[in-house]
């Protein structure tokens, strides 16, 4: 199939020269950079600016109480070669070089990068003395490794010398012309990739020099200074030109600064919000780069087996990464965040912890997004569960499912299904899957956009169990037997049950993860009665009421807010 692409667009090149069309574009000079944000993406931009900020400002603090350690990007190489396999675009030394200057660019914000092992060849003449990134660009989406960052280099890009993958287009990939290696268009393209855009930057309106829109025009950073974006006013990394922005103020760009207007042998820092920035996209956007060990090749393969009960996943790890893996062949990423940016949509903050999974459905509309989970052998298991947070809160809220599959994808079976407004509250939602047990399962979130910008839908607070019914169980509300309001609640919590109908009856209230966190012994008792529990030393999330005693078990749960 690669191959073919390759004909065809050979075939094009040629008659592109034939009808003399080739030969003005080939003589345009070269661009320095091909990373262009979309105008969705840079709406989203702007609208989680203080989400980033905080989330920056918080890993910087987990980091300084050694609460957190420093983040490994995962990096596959991708070399261009002749056809026989000779002449690559940068030898073996030269890449340890690469990784050497950016893991001493990035260290000061506790992000280093590790070479995923041997070098990856993209033998073909044609492409490493001629690629363009319009044109050939889509056939290395086959050479991509996913949940890696893969960098490549060619002999010679004609139509610029590096391009890198905005979050946007959820691809982890720059690309870069061999004789920049070893400058800092590496760092330059790193920084797109990790949302930052060209100090010179006017897609969304040019800068003041004076700052006074720096943060919805520009590069959305305030302590980078605008830059009027023409190189020839540098020499070297020194500004020497004399133009002034719209309010007369005379331009003083940072010549040194690696998203700016520099030449690529002397830009050598990012800024400070520029550095927040990029942590924040870390945790953010590529929150799914963990390391090389791993990498999930193909689509729906798994991250890792889980062979150990219960499994919690609440989405706080955003150094380690998570085990819950976003798709590549839907349409859309979820996203790491502790309060969605749109208004009257999507959760304020998170069930438990301070950060949840999201769909943001002002980007993407009448699309889908999968979440995968890790595998679970339920070989040796005689019961399976899953319990889970699920916020859905709009107008234009669609469909959240949760599927689940035995054959490693092949087949998927829907276990649970919601659509629609159902509120601005976290609710709960318990499902067994014993069927499936005695099996390597793996279950995804399936999130079904509708056509509005108000259908924010977001999971939290998982929990995979292979214990009985006292960690996940269907609420059982027969007769109105045993009730907890108000649900969800905040303070306190009242627990309402009627004669439980047998001697030596006991209440017990447990977390998800089992830990028994309330028992009581009840009397045997006539009529209606309740019992008041203060939640305010209790940590946020869902948990399971039990009444059980000598013949039967009635069950209820409720959700416990910040």
């Amino acid at each position: 199939m690669k191959y073919t692409k390759i004909i065809v667009y050979r075939i094009l090149l040629l008659l592109f020269f034939f009808t003399g069309q080739a030969g003005s574009s080939i003589s345009q000079s070269k661009e320095e950079c091909g990373s262009v944000p979309g105008q969705e993406y840079l709406g989203y931009l702007e609208r989680t600016l203080t989400e980033r900020e905080a989330l920056a400002k918080k890993y910087i603090r987990d980091r300084q109480m050694g609460r957190v350690t420093s983040a490994s990007i995962p990096v596959q190489f991708h070399v261009s070669r002749t056809t026989e396999g000779n002449d690559a675009a940068v030898s073996e030394a030269d890449l340890v070089k690469v990784l050497d200057n950016v893991n001493a660019s990035f260290s000061s914000m506790g992000i280093s990068f590790m070479s995923c092992g041997q070098t990856r060849f993209i033998d073909d003449t044609f492409l490493h003395t001629n690629f363009e990134k319009d044109l050939h660009d889509p056939l290395l989406d086959q050479y991509d490794d996913k949940f890696v960052l893969n960098i490549y280099f060619f002999e010679d890009i004609l139509d610029v010398n590096g391009y890198a993958k905005f979050p946007q287009d959820q691809v982890d990939r720059i690309v870069i012309n061999n004789e920049r290696a070893l400058t800092s268009t590496v760092e330059h393209e790193i920084g797109h990739y990790f949302s930052l855009l060209h100090t010179y930057s006017t897609s969304r309106g040019a800068e003041l020099v004076s700052g006074a829109n720096c943060r919805v025009a520009g590069d959305f950073i305030c302590d980078t200074p605008p830059d009027p974006g023409d190189r020839s006013d540098f020499s070297a990394c020194i500004y020497v030109g004399g133009a002034r922005d719209a309010a007369g103020d005379l331009y003083k760009p940072d010549g040194f600064n690696y998203m700016g207007r520099g030449q690529a042998t002397c830009r050598n820092r990012f800024s400070l919000l520029q550095r927040e920035r990029i942590m924040a996209s870390l945790m953010m956007d590529r929150y799914y780069l963990v390391d090389c060990s791993q990498t999930a090749p193909e689509v729906n393969s798994c991250i890792s087996t889980i062979t150990s009960f219960p499994h919690k996943e609440s989405f706080e790890d955003y150094t380690g990464g998570t085990e819950w893996r976003q798709n590549f062949d839907d349409d859309f990423g979820w996203r790491l965040i502790h309060r969605t940016s749109s208004g009257s949509t999507g959760p304020g903050q998170a069930l438990d912890g301070d950060y949840f999974m999201y769909t943001e459905a002002s980007d993407y509309m009448n699309a889908t997004g999968i979440l995968s989970s890790p595998c679970f052998d339920l070989q040796n298991q005689g019961t399976a569960s899953i319990s889970f947070g699920y916020h859905m809160y709009g107008t234009d809220i669609g469909k959240l499912e949760l599927q689940i599959t035995k054959d490693q994808g092949t087949t998927w079976a829907t276990l649970w299904i919601q659509q629609g407004n159902k509120g601005n509250q976290w609710n709960t939602a318990v499902v067994t899957f014993d069927d499936y047990v005695s099996n390597i399962v793996q279950l995804r979130f399936v999130g079904k956009t509708s056509s509005g910008s108000k259908g924010d839908m977001a999971i939290d607070d998982i929990v995979v169990s292979s214990e009985e019914l006292i960690t996940g169980i269907e609420q059982d509300n027969r007769g109105n037997t045993l009730s907890a309001y108000p649900n969800p609640a905040r303070q306190t919590i009242t627990i309402q049950y009627s004669d439980p109908g047998q001697d030596h009856a006991t209440l017990y209230v447990t977390s998800t993860d089992g830990r028994i966190v309330y028992k009581e012994r009840l009397a045997d008792k006539t009529g209606l009665n309740q019992t008041q529990l203060d939640l305010t030393l209790w940590s946020p999330g869902i948990y399971l009421v039990r009444i059980t005693g000598q013949s039967k078990d009635h069950t209820t749960l409720f959700v416990h807010q910040p």
